[in-house]
Formats: C-alpha cells, sequence, structure tokens
C-alpha cells in the first residue's frame, strides 16, 4: 500500500510539471499543438533531472490549464527495467488550489497502468534507486508543492502489478506452488479495476495517508493457480511510518462473502492483528491457497490471526 501511495506521488510529481509548465504558458498556446508540444518537452526534461532513470511522457491533449491528459506515461531503472507505464492518464485540476501549492485533483483516470515492484539481491528495491531519498535536512515548518496531494475520484482501470524478489527458500524441498523465475520468487495482480472516491497522498496536518476503495476486482496470482479472484473489496486503508490499518472492510469472492475485516500490520516489526468473519466462503474460493479443498461446500466462521515476533496465533469460532 505504502509503495503505490509513493507511485501516486510521483506520478503527482510529473503532473504537476505538466501543469506548472502549463500555467506560466500563453492561454492560446496550451490549446494548440505547438504549446501542448512545448509543455511536453519541457516537462519531460524537468522529469528525467529528478529521477535517476528514464521517463518518458507521451502526446498531450485537452485544455492544459483544466483538465489535460497524458496519452502515454512510462518510467524505467537506468538499465531500461520497467517500473512504471500507463496507457493513458487524465484528470481535471482547479488553477485556485496551484496557486496555493495545492495538488487537489478530480476525475483521475488511470488506463492500463503496469506496475513492477523489482527487489535486487542486496534488497533493494527499484523504486528506491529510481527516486533516491535526500539526506538533506528540511524545514518542516514551510511546506510547497508535494506537502499537499489529493485525488477525489481516481479510477484505475485494468492494472497489473508484478512484485518480484530473491528467493531463498526456508525449507527443503522448498515449495513446489511458488512461481519461481530464474532465482526470483513472482507475485502478480492482474485485471485490477478500482474506484477511489478519496486518496490523501500528503496533508502536513494530516499525516496519514489514506485510500477509501469504494469497489475494486482482481486476479491474484499468489502461487501457481489456481488463482484467486476478488470480485469486490471496499474497505478505507490508512497508513503512516509504522503501521497499515483498516477498520469493517468487506470482501466478495466467487460464492463467498467476508465482512467486518478488521486490520493492523506493523511496517517495521511485521505483527499483525487480523479478525474477519465469513458469512459464508464457499471452499472452491481458496483452493488458490489449498488446491486440494473439494470444490463444492461452503463454510462460516470468524477468524482471527495474531503475530507477535515468532510466535502466530491463530483462532477460528462459530463453525
Amino acid at each position: 500500500m505504502g509503495t503505490l501511495l509513493r507511485v501516486f506521488a510521483w506520478l503527482a510529481f510529473v503532473v504537476v510539471l505538466v501543469i506548472a509548465i502549463a500555467f506560466s504558458a500563453v492561454m492560446i498556446l496550451t490549446r494548440s499543438d505547438f504549446g501542448r508540444e512545448r509543455t511536453r518537452t519541457i516537462a519531460l526534461g524537468f522529469a528525467q533531472k529528478a529521477i535517476h532513470g528514464n521517463v518518458h511522457i507521451g502526446q498531450l491533449s485537452g485544455n492544459l490549464l483544466a483538465n489535460p491528459t497524458i496519452d502515454s506515461l512510462s518510467i524505467t531503472d537506468s538499465s531500461g527495467a520497467p517500473f512504471l507505464s500507463a496507457h493513458r492518464v487524465s484528470f481535471h485540476y482547479g488553477l485556485g488550489s496551484i496557486l496555493h501549492q495545492r495538488l487537489n485533483f478530480r476525475q483521475m483516470e488511470v488506463d492500463d497502468p503496469v506496475i513492477v515492484l523489482d527487489q535486487s539481491a542486496a534488497g533493494t528495491w527499484n523504486f528506491s534507486r529510481i527516486f533516491p531519498s535526500s539526506n538533506t535536512p528540511t524545514d518542516t515548518s514551510k511546506h510547497g508543492f508535494g506537502d499537499w496531494i489529493t485525488i477525489r475520484g481516481l479510477r484505475i482501470v485494468n492494472a497489473r502489478v508484478i512484485l518480484k524478489k530473491p528467493y531463498k527458500p526456508d525449507s527443503a524441498p522448498p515449495n513446489p506452488r511458488l512461481v519461481i523465475v530464474d532465482g526470483e520468487q513472482i507475485t502478480e495482480v492482474d485485471r485490477l479495476n478500482a474506484m477511489l472516491p478519496y486518496v490523501r497522498v500528503a496533508d502536513p496536518v494530516q499525516k496519514t495517508k489514506q485510500a477509501q476503495i469504494a469497489t475494486l476486482n482482481a486476479d491474484l496470482a499468489l502461487f501457481k493457480p489456481p488463482i484467486a479472484r476478488i470480485d469486490d473489496l471496499a474497505a478505507t486503508i490508512n497508513l503512516d511510518n509504522d503501521s497499515l490499518w483498516f477498520r469493517g472492510a468487506r470482501l466478495a469472492m466467487p460464492g463467498s462473502s467476508v465482512r467486518d475485516i478488521s486490520t493492523n500490520f506493523g511496517i517495521k516489526t511485521g505483527d499483525l492483528t487480523l479478525d474477519l468473519r465469513a458469512t459464508p466462503v464457499a471452499l472452491s474460493a481458496l483452493r488458490f491457497a489449498y488446491p486440494p479443498l473439494p470444490t463444492q461446500g461452503t463454510l462460516a466462521a470468524a477468524v482471527g490471526v495474531r503475530w507477535r515476533g515468532k510466535g502466530q496465533d491463530y483462532a477460528v469460532r462459530g463453525l
């Protein structure tokens, strides 16, 4: 979740470059092909200097001072390995918020985004290499562009997320259900579609990042087939430097309903508290985790999970 919000923060960075340059241009130029191309070229130059990698910004269309569209967008690392791409990004914004150095986007749509999260053998993630953190002390009393970033009405269409990390077997023989390619463990989220009424990426007052998910559906390839299918997910996810948590989320899978999902995950400690109520869940929907489960039948129960350090406790009630 934190990584995805970081992706949107850098996506917003590219967007604000387009806005800032367009705002300084003459109105008639921003509505002409010449003005749009000039804006694209300048924005591309600024973006290229800001990251350790390669940036592509496609053709710009629409009114750059109100509702621009970026035809295509991609970011790779310095070797050309993919990190982020999108077929199309469109959004609305108000000049008033820009004058107050606030990036308040509306009706943002991201079509066919692909995010590749790749961890090296040394444990470094690709986004850390592409967007290195600055060691220069900052004055937290002063705020500017990037300190306020919100999106009201975000639509994600046909997204794909690929997670790669070095495979380090902790048991022998290795788990035959893991997807291992060239020494890397691969996990994928595919055909992800979502509507988020509100996303808070940055706010000096509200330190917690937040994503309100009204609806989300996707295929999860956590292991070799069968895959997990999410028909619908609704949740308000909160994130700070230490924890990720949500309360009262609901999940629908084929023939299944899971309600009252609440969790708190310690990002640094790995501690987890999870409670949910299956009302009921089809056994076939759980075969992604354990294929020998029967294809018929359901179960209803309340489930509690507690991870503390090396200790793990599981409780099932009301079977």
